[in-house]
């Protein structure tokens, strides 16, 4: 089922189709690099998915963290939602470093789309 899950969000998201634009991002736990999470993203080229994979490395403790999002890059302004493609959960952040917290027993990964707040000409807010 979990295999059948990943293969299904690969083949639905353009940016894990490709890997010329996969890039890796810092995450820190107190100020200092947390080695036993390993972050990237991949970004499709018109720039509409993207896609941030978050992996705990440690597999029997729960590692936490803040992952380093490049904003500017990726056009965020204000608050914008990562949802986890496994779990359906979304998170709506904000800024360059948002926490993240992965335990091993329960799901060691997250394979997060990342949205832009967007508003339609009626003033409702959503995420694209």
């Amino acid at each position: 089922h979990f295999i059948a899950r990943l293969n299904r969000i690969r083949k639905e998201h353009p940016a894990l189709q490709r890997n010329d634009s996969i890039r890796f991002h810092r995450v820190d736990n107190n100020y200092v690099e947390n080695d036993q999470l390993i972050a990237y993203s991949k970004v499709s080229p018109d720039g509409s998915d993207i896609v941030l994979v978050v992996v705990n490395l440690d597999p029997t403790n729960t590692q936490a963290g803040w992952v380093q999002i490049p904003t500017a890059e990726w056009g965020l302004e204000g608050s914008y939602q990562a949802h986890d493609l496994i779990s359906d959960q979304r998170f709506l952040w904000g800024g360059e470093f948002n926490y993240v917290e992965l335990n091993p027993h329960v799901m060691p990964v997250h394979i997060l789309r990342i949205r832009r707040r967007l508003r339609d000409a009626t003033g409702f807010e959503y995420f694209a």
